[in-house]
């Protein structure tokens, strides 16, 4: 029995067919995936994979600034200054409310001394004469070797002049004069005791 090459090759064809038909049935899903996405690379080489999203989509960062911290030097220098901010505004009564805050938040601090007087100085200019002379006497009695105590003395005369007390006023105006020659201070305590004197007062 003579058998063709041509029935040989048909037979082939077939047998390979049906492995072929076998293997896809056999194969998962993933795997089915996986074939198809190899097959459409090779068909189409210029088309590649996506990137997963976490590859692309990245967070901003934080556009909000870093906060910077004060040291506590500065924090205390941020209160005397809102408070003197107060006085320069001639918010009396708000001045004096920080410049006391002050105080009693920061007893050992430099700006101690400052702040009594720039409270007697922010009562002075509210007309609270009273209020006034008990600050400028505060300093002159436990700060007398203070740079402000001199000045402190000053207004306390003309906080005297003001309240019509022209002995207690003549007092101290004469101090600064006698014991402050030359200086600033003296010139306008001699100026004052002057008006005194044109006024008929002393």
């Amino acid at each position: 029995m003579k058998i063709s090459i041509a029935t040989i090759l048909i037979s082939t064809l077939a047998f390979n067919m049906t492995l072929h038909s076998a293997h896809a049935s056999e194969m998962t899903s993933s795997e089915l995936d996986s074939a198809s996405t190899t097959n459409n690379v090779k068909r189409i080489p210029w088309l590649k994979p996506s990137l997963p999203v976490d590859t692309v989509i990245r967070p901003l960062p934080s556009s909000q600034p870093a906060i910077v911290k004060k040291t506590p030097a500065e924090i205390e220098a941020a209160a005397f200054n809102r408070a003197f901010d107060q006085l320069k505004a001639a918010r009396y009564k708000e001045s004096i409310s920080l410049f006391q805050r002050f105080i009693n938040a920061y007893p050992e601090s430099e700006k101690v001394v400052d702040s009594h007087y720039w409270i007697g100085e922010a009562c002075y200019l509210a007309k609270d004469y009273a209020g006034a002379l008990e600050k400028f006497s505060h300093i002159i009695i436990y700060y007398a070797d203070h740079e402000f105590a001199t000045q402190a003395t000053l207004k306390a005369g003309y906080t005297y002049y003001k309240m019509q007390n022209w002995p207690k006023a003549l007092t101290f105006l004469q101090r600064v004069a006698s014991n402050h020659p030359n200086t600033s201070y003296a010139n306008r305590a001699k100026s004052q005791l002057k008006r005194m004197k044109r006024e008929k007062q002393i």
